[in-house]
């Protein structure tokens, strides 16, 4: 069963495609879309950080680093925007990549996870060439943890996400398109992995880092069609 918050962005995606649709119906005069590259770096801030470890001994947890070290994320973005006189309708799909890093005087880990969100919102035309996009997002994907040097064999576990944010972009000559996109985003996931330890035993990693949310900011280049 899907938690709560996926299912509560749901119906808040399908309350604005809604409201903007009803708004834009009849003032939809220009169709267009844009395929986004966008880079940029996420929050750092975690709680519940710390892995719990099973292995011969008895279950216990590490004190490994609370926030990440690092965590960068790439995005392929197509969307769909029907202008009216001032703004219209967003639709899209974003497919991302993202890689958080937690590190210790001795211990290092790896989370990687490949996403999909769904993207849903209103944009706003400035002048000719900027447009302003509020827009929610939300979907889900598979993180998978790794231990560096531990040799560890991943086992991925469910990743969920969901947020909103704001965008400003500039279409130049009516294609080549640049951006800076914030979005705030909240997210869940405890992926594992196993790994033999010093004495020979099979040991595996639970990673309890549950984002208790945070802003990102992302570069975005692309182009209209």
């Amino acid at each position: 069963m899907l938690p709560r918050a996926v299912l509560l962005t749901c119906a808040l995606s399908l309350g604005v495609l809604g409201a903007a649709a009803a708004a834009d119906d009849a003032n939809a005069d220009v169709d267009v879309n844009d395929l986004r590259f966008k880079f940029g770096v996420l929050d750092r801030t975690y709680k519940e950080a710390s892995p719990t470890v099973a292995s011969s001994s008895p279950t216990y947890s590490t004190t490994l680093a609370k926030n990440a070290d690092s965590s960068r994320r790439g995005e392929l973005e197509w969307c769909h925007l029907a202008f009216g006189a001032g703004g219209g309708l967003v639709l899209g799909l974003d497919l991302a990549y993202q890689q958080t890093v937690f590190a210790d005087a001795d211990h290092r880990t790896t989370i990687s996870t490949p996403l999909a969100d769904g993207v849903v919102g209103y944009c706003l035309r400035l002048v000719d060439v900027l447009h302003l996009e509020a827009t929610l997002i939300g979907g889900m994907g598979r993180s998978s943890g790794d231990g560096l040097g531990l040799n560890a064999l991943r086992n991925g576990a469910a990743y969920y996400e969901y947020g909103a944010r704001l965008a400003l972009y500039a279409t130049l000559n009516g294609s080549w398109q640049l951006g800076l996109e914030l979005p705030y985003r909240i997210t869940r996931s405890s992926p594992t992995y196993h790994y033999t330890g010093s004495d020979g035993s099979a040991v595996t990693v639970t990673e309890t880092r549950h984002a208790i949310g945070g802003f990102a900011a992302l570069a975005v280049l692309g182009m209209r069609f």
